[in-house]
């Protein structure tokens, strides 16, 4: 079993995220397939994480790919966690992590609602959407009298409500029919997802042209590659598979994987070969500048094993509820959090650092906080960092 030193792994992984200086990239596409997509739940985030990683991003760089070449597309994938994908990475994660038939129909009987009516409403989606894009309050405003209605599901004591038509868009985002996305000007948040229909908007994007077996297999081996060292534990809640589903496809792998010992680390992790012999001539600098992170960045959210990026203690700060709060990075580890204020003028960015640190950081991360807020919404925000102590 090979051995690395955890401060190696750490500089070497900021540098295969395109977080390092000298690692930034000049392509939104280059970034978004070395990375395995943007976290896409919420609208600023892939603008933050490209901003991370960019040399001289603008927002408007996103924009050209994702809403007028169609390079990128937004879906459900690892997790069934909303992704912006490129077009060419998107039938690997599609495939490798789409709902099976099963449990769709165990979705649609968990709700009542039968599959003639399931259909009904499809048919009537696919009519309404012909002509564009439409919000799903457009969608139901145009559905036939009658056809919609609200539906009700008891788990225990928690009694949920939906309309049919909410669960039909799933369960065709689920089979790839349909997509949906955000408006281009991500500040406008406040604005209902929009749907299209998949073939109409992307005519040359077969989200089938892999068997499920080998878009596994690759999504797999990206993932290790991308952010590995890595556990199979990391790898299953990654991707939201089954763990004796990753084994497969780890067996599939053998030959090009090595068991790799983290010093002071007992878990044991993978990495490619060929990408631990990259990270032993890795020259990594020695001080690596402060970074502003955003809410469910791939960086912090890659790993369910999370040791190695921030203490025990703070991990229940960082990592609420399942989900990457906006994170500090210095030196490689999450030194703390920040608030996410962008759509209300006015209102303060508050950075609260988990530790002290130096002098020339806090003037980094002031610096770096100031022109995020700008590229975003054309201001700045007042900037507050506060330390724990």
């Amino acid at each position: 079993m090979q051995k690395v030193k955890e401060d190696a792994v750490n500089k070497y992984l900021l540098h295969k995220q395109h977080l390092l200086e000298a690692s930034h990239a000049a392509s939104v596409l280059e970034v978004v397939d070395d990375i395995i997509g943007l976290h896409a739940t919420s609208a600023t985030t892939p603008y933050l994480s490209l901003f991370a990683r960019m040399i001289k991003f603008q927002r408007s760089a996103l924009d050209q790919e994702l809403y007028v070449n169609r390079t990128l597309i937004r879906l459900g994938a690892m997790r069934r966690t909303l992704f912006i994908m490129s077009t060419t990475l998107a039938p690997m994660a599609f495939q490798a992590t789409r709902m099976p038939e099963a449990q769709i129909k165990q979705l649609l009987e968990g709700w009542r609602m039968p599959y003639s009516e399931y259909q009904r409403i499809a048919d009537s989606v696919y009519t309404v959407l012909k002509d564009g894009p439409k919000p799903l309050r457009l969608i139901k405003q145009a559905m036939t009298p009658g056809l919609v209605r609200t539906i009700e599901r008891q788990i225990g004591r928690n009694v949920s409500r939906m309309t049919n038509v909410n669960i039909t868009l799933t369960v065709l985002m689920q089979e790839g029919k349909i997509f949906s996305e955000k408006f281009a000007d991500p500040i406008l948040t406040q604005h209902a997802n929009r749907y299209a229909l998949l073939r109409t908007v992307y005519p040359h994007l077969n989200l089938e042209s892999l068997s499920a077996e080998d878009a596994l297999v690759q999504l797999v081996k990206r993932y290790v590659g991308t952010f590995g060292p890595v556990t199979e534990q990391d790898i299953a809640w990654w991707t939201g598979l089954m763990k004796t589903t990753i084994q497969t496809a780890l067996t599939a792998l053998e030959s090009e994987l090595l068991p790799i010992q983290i010093k002071k680390h007992s878990d044991e992790y993978l990495m490619l070969e060929s990408d631990y012999k990259v990270l032993k001539k890795f020259k990594a600098p020695r001080s690596l500048p402060a970074l502003l992170l955003p809410y469910e960045d791939p960086y912090p959210k890659g790993y369910q094993l999370r040791t190695r990026l921030v203490k025990a203690e703070h991990e229940k700060h960082v990592y609420v509820g399942g989900e990457a709060q906006p994170t500090v990075l210095v030196n490689g580890k999450i030194v703390g959090i920040w608030n996410r204020v962008f759509q209300k003028p006015g209102e303060t960015l508050t950075i609260q650092l988990f530790q002290r640190v130096s002098r020339s950081d806090k003037n980094t991360l002031m610096a770096k906080a100031h022109a995020m807020s700008h590229m975003l919404t054309g201001k700045e925000r007042k900037v507050v960092i506060k330390t724990n102590t």
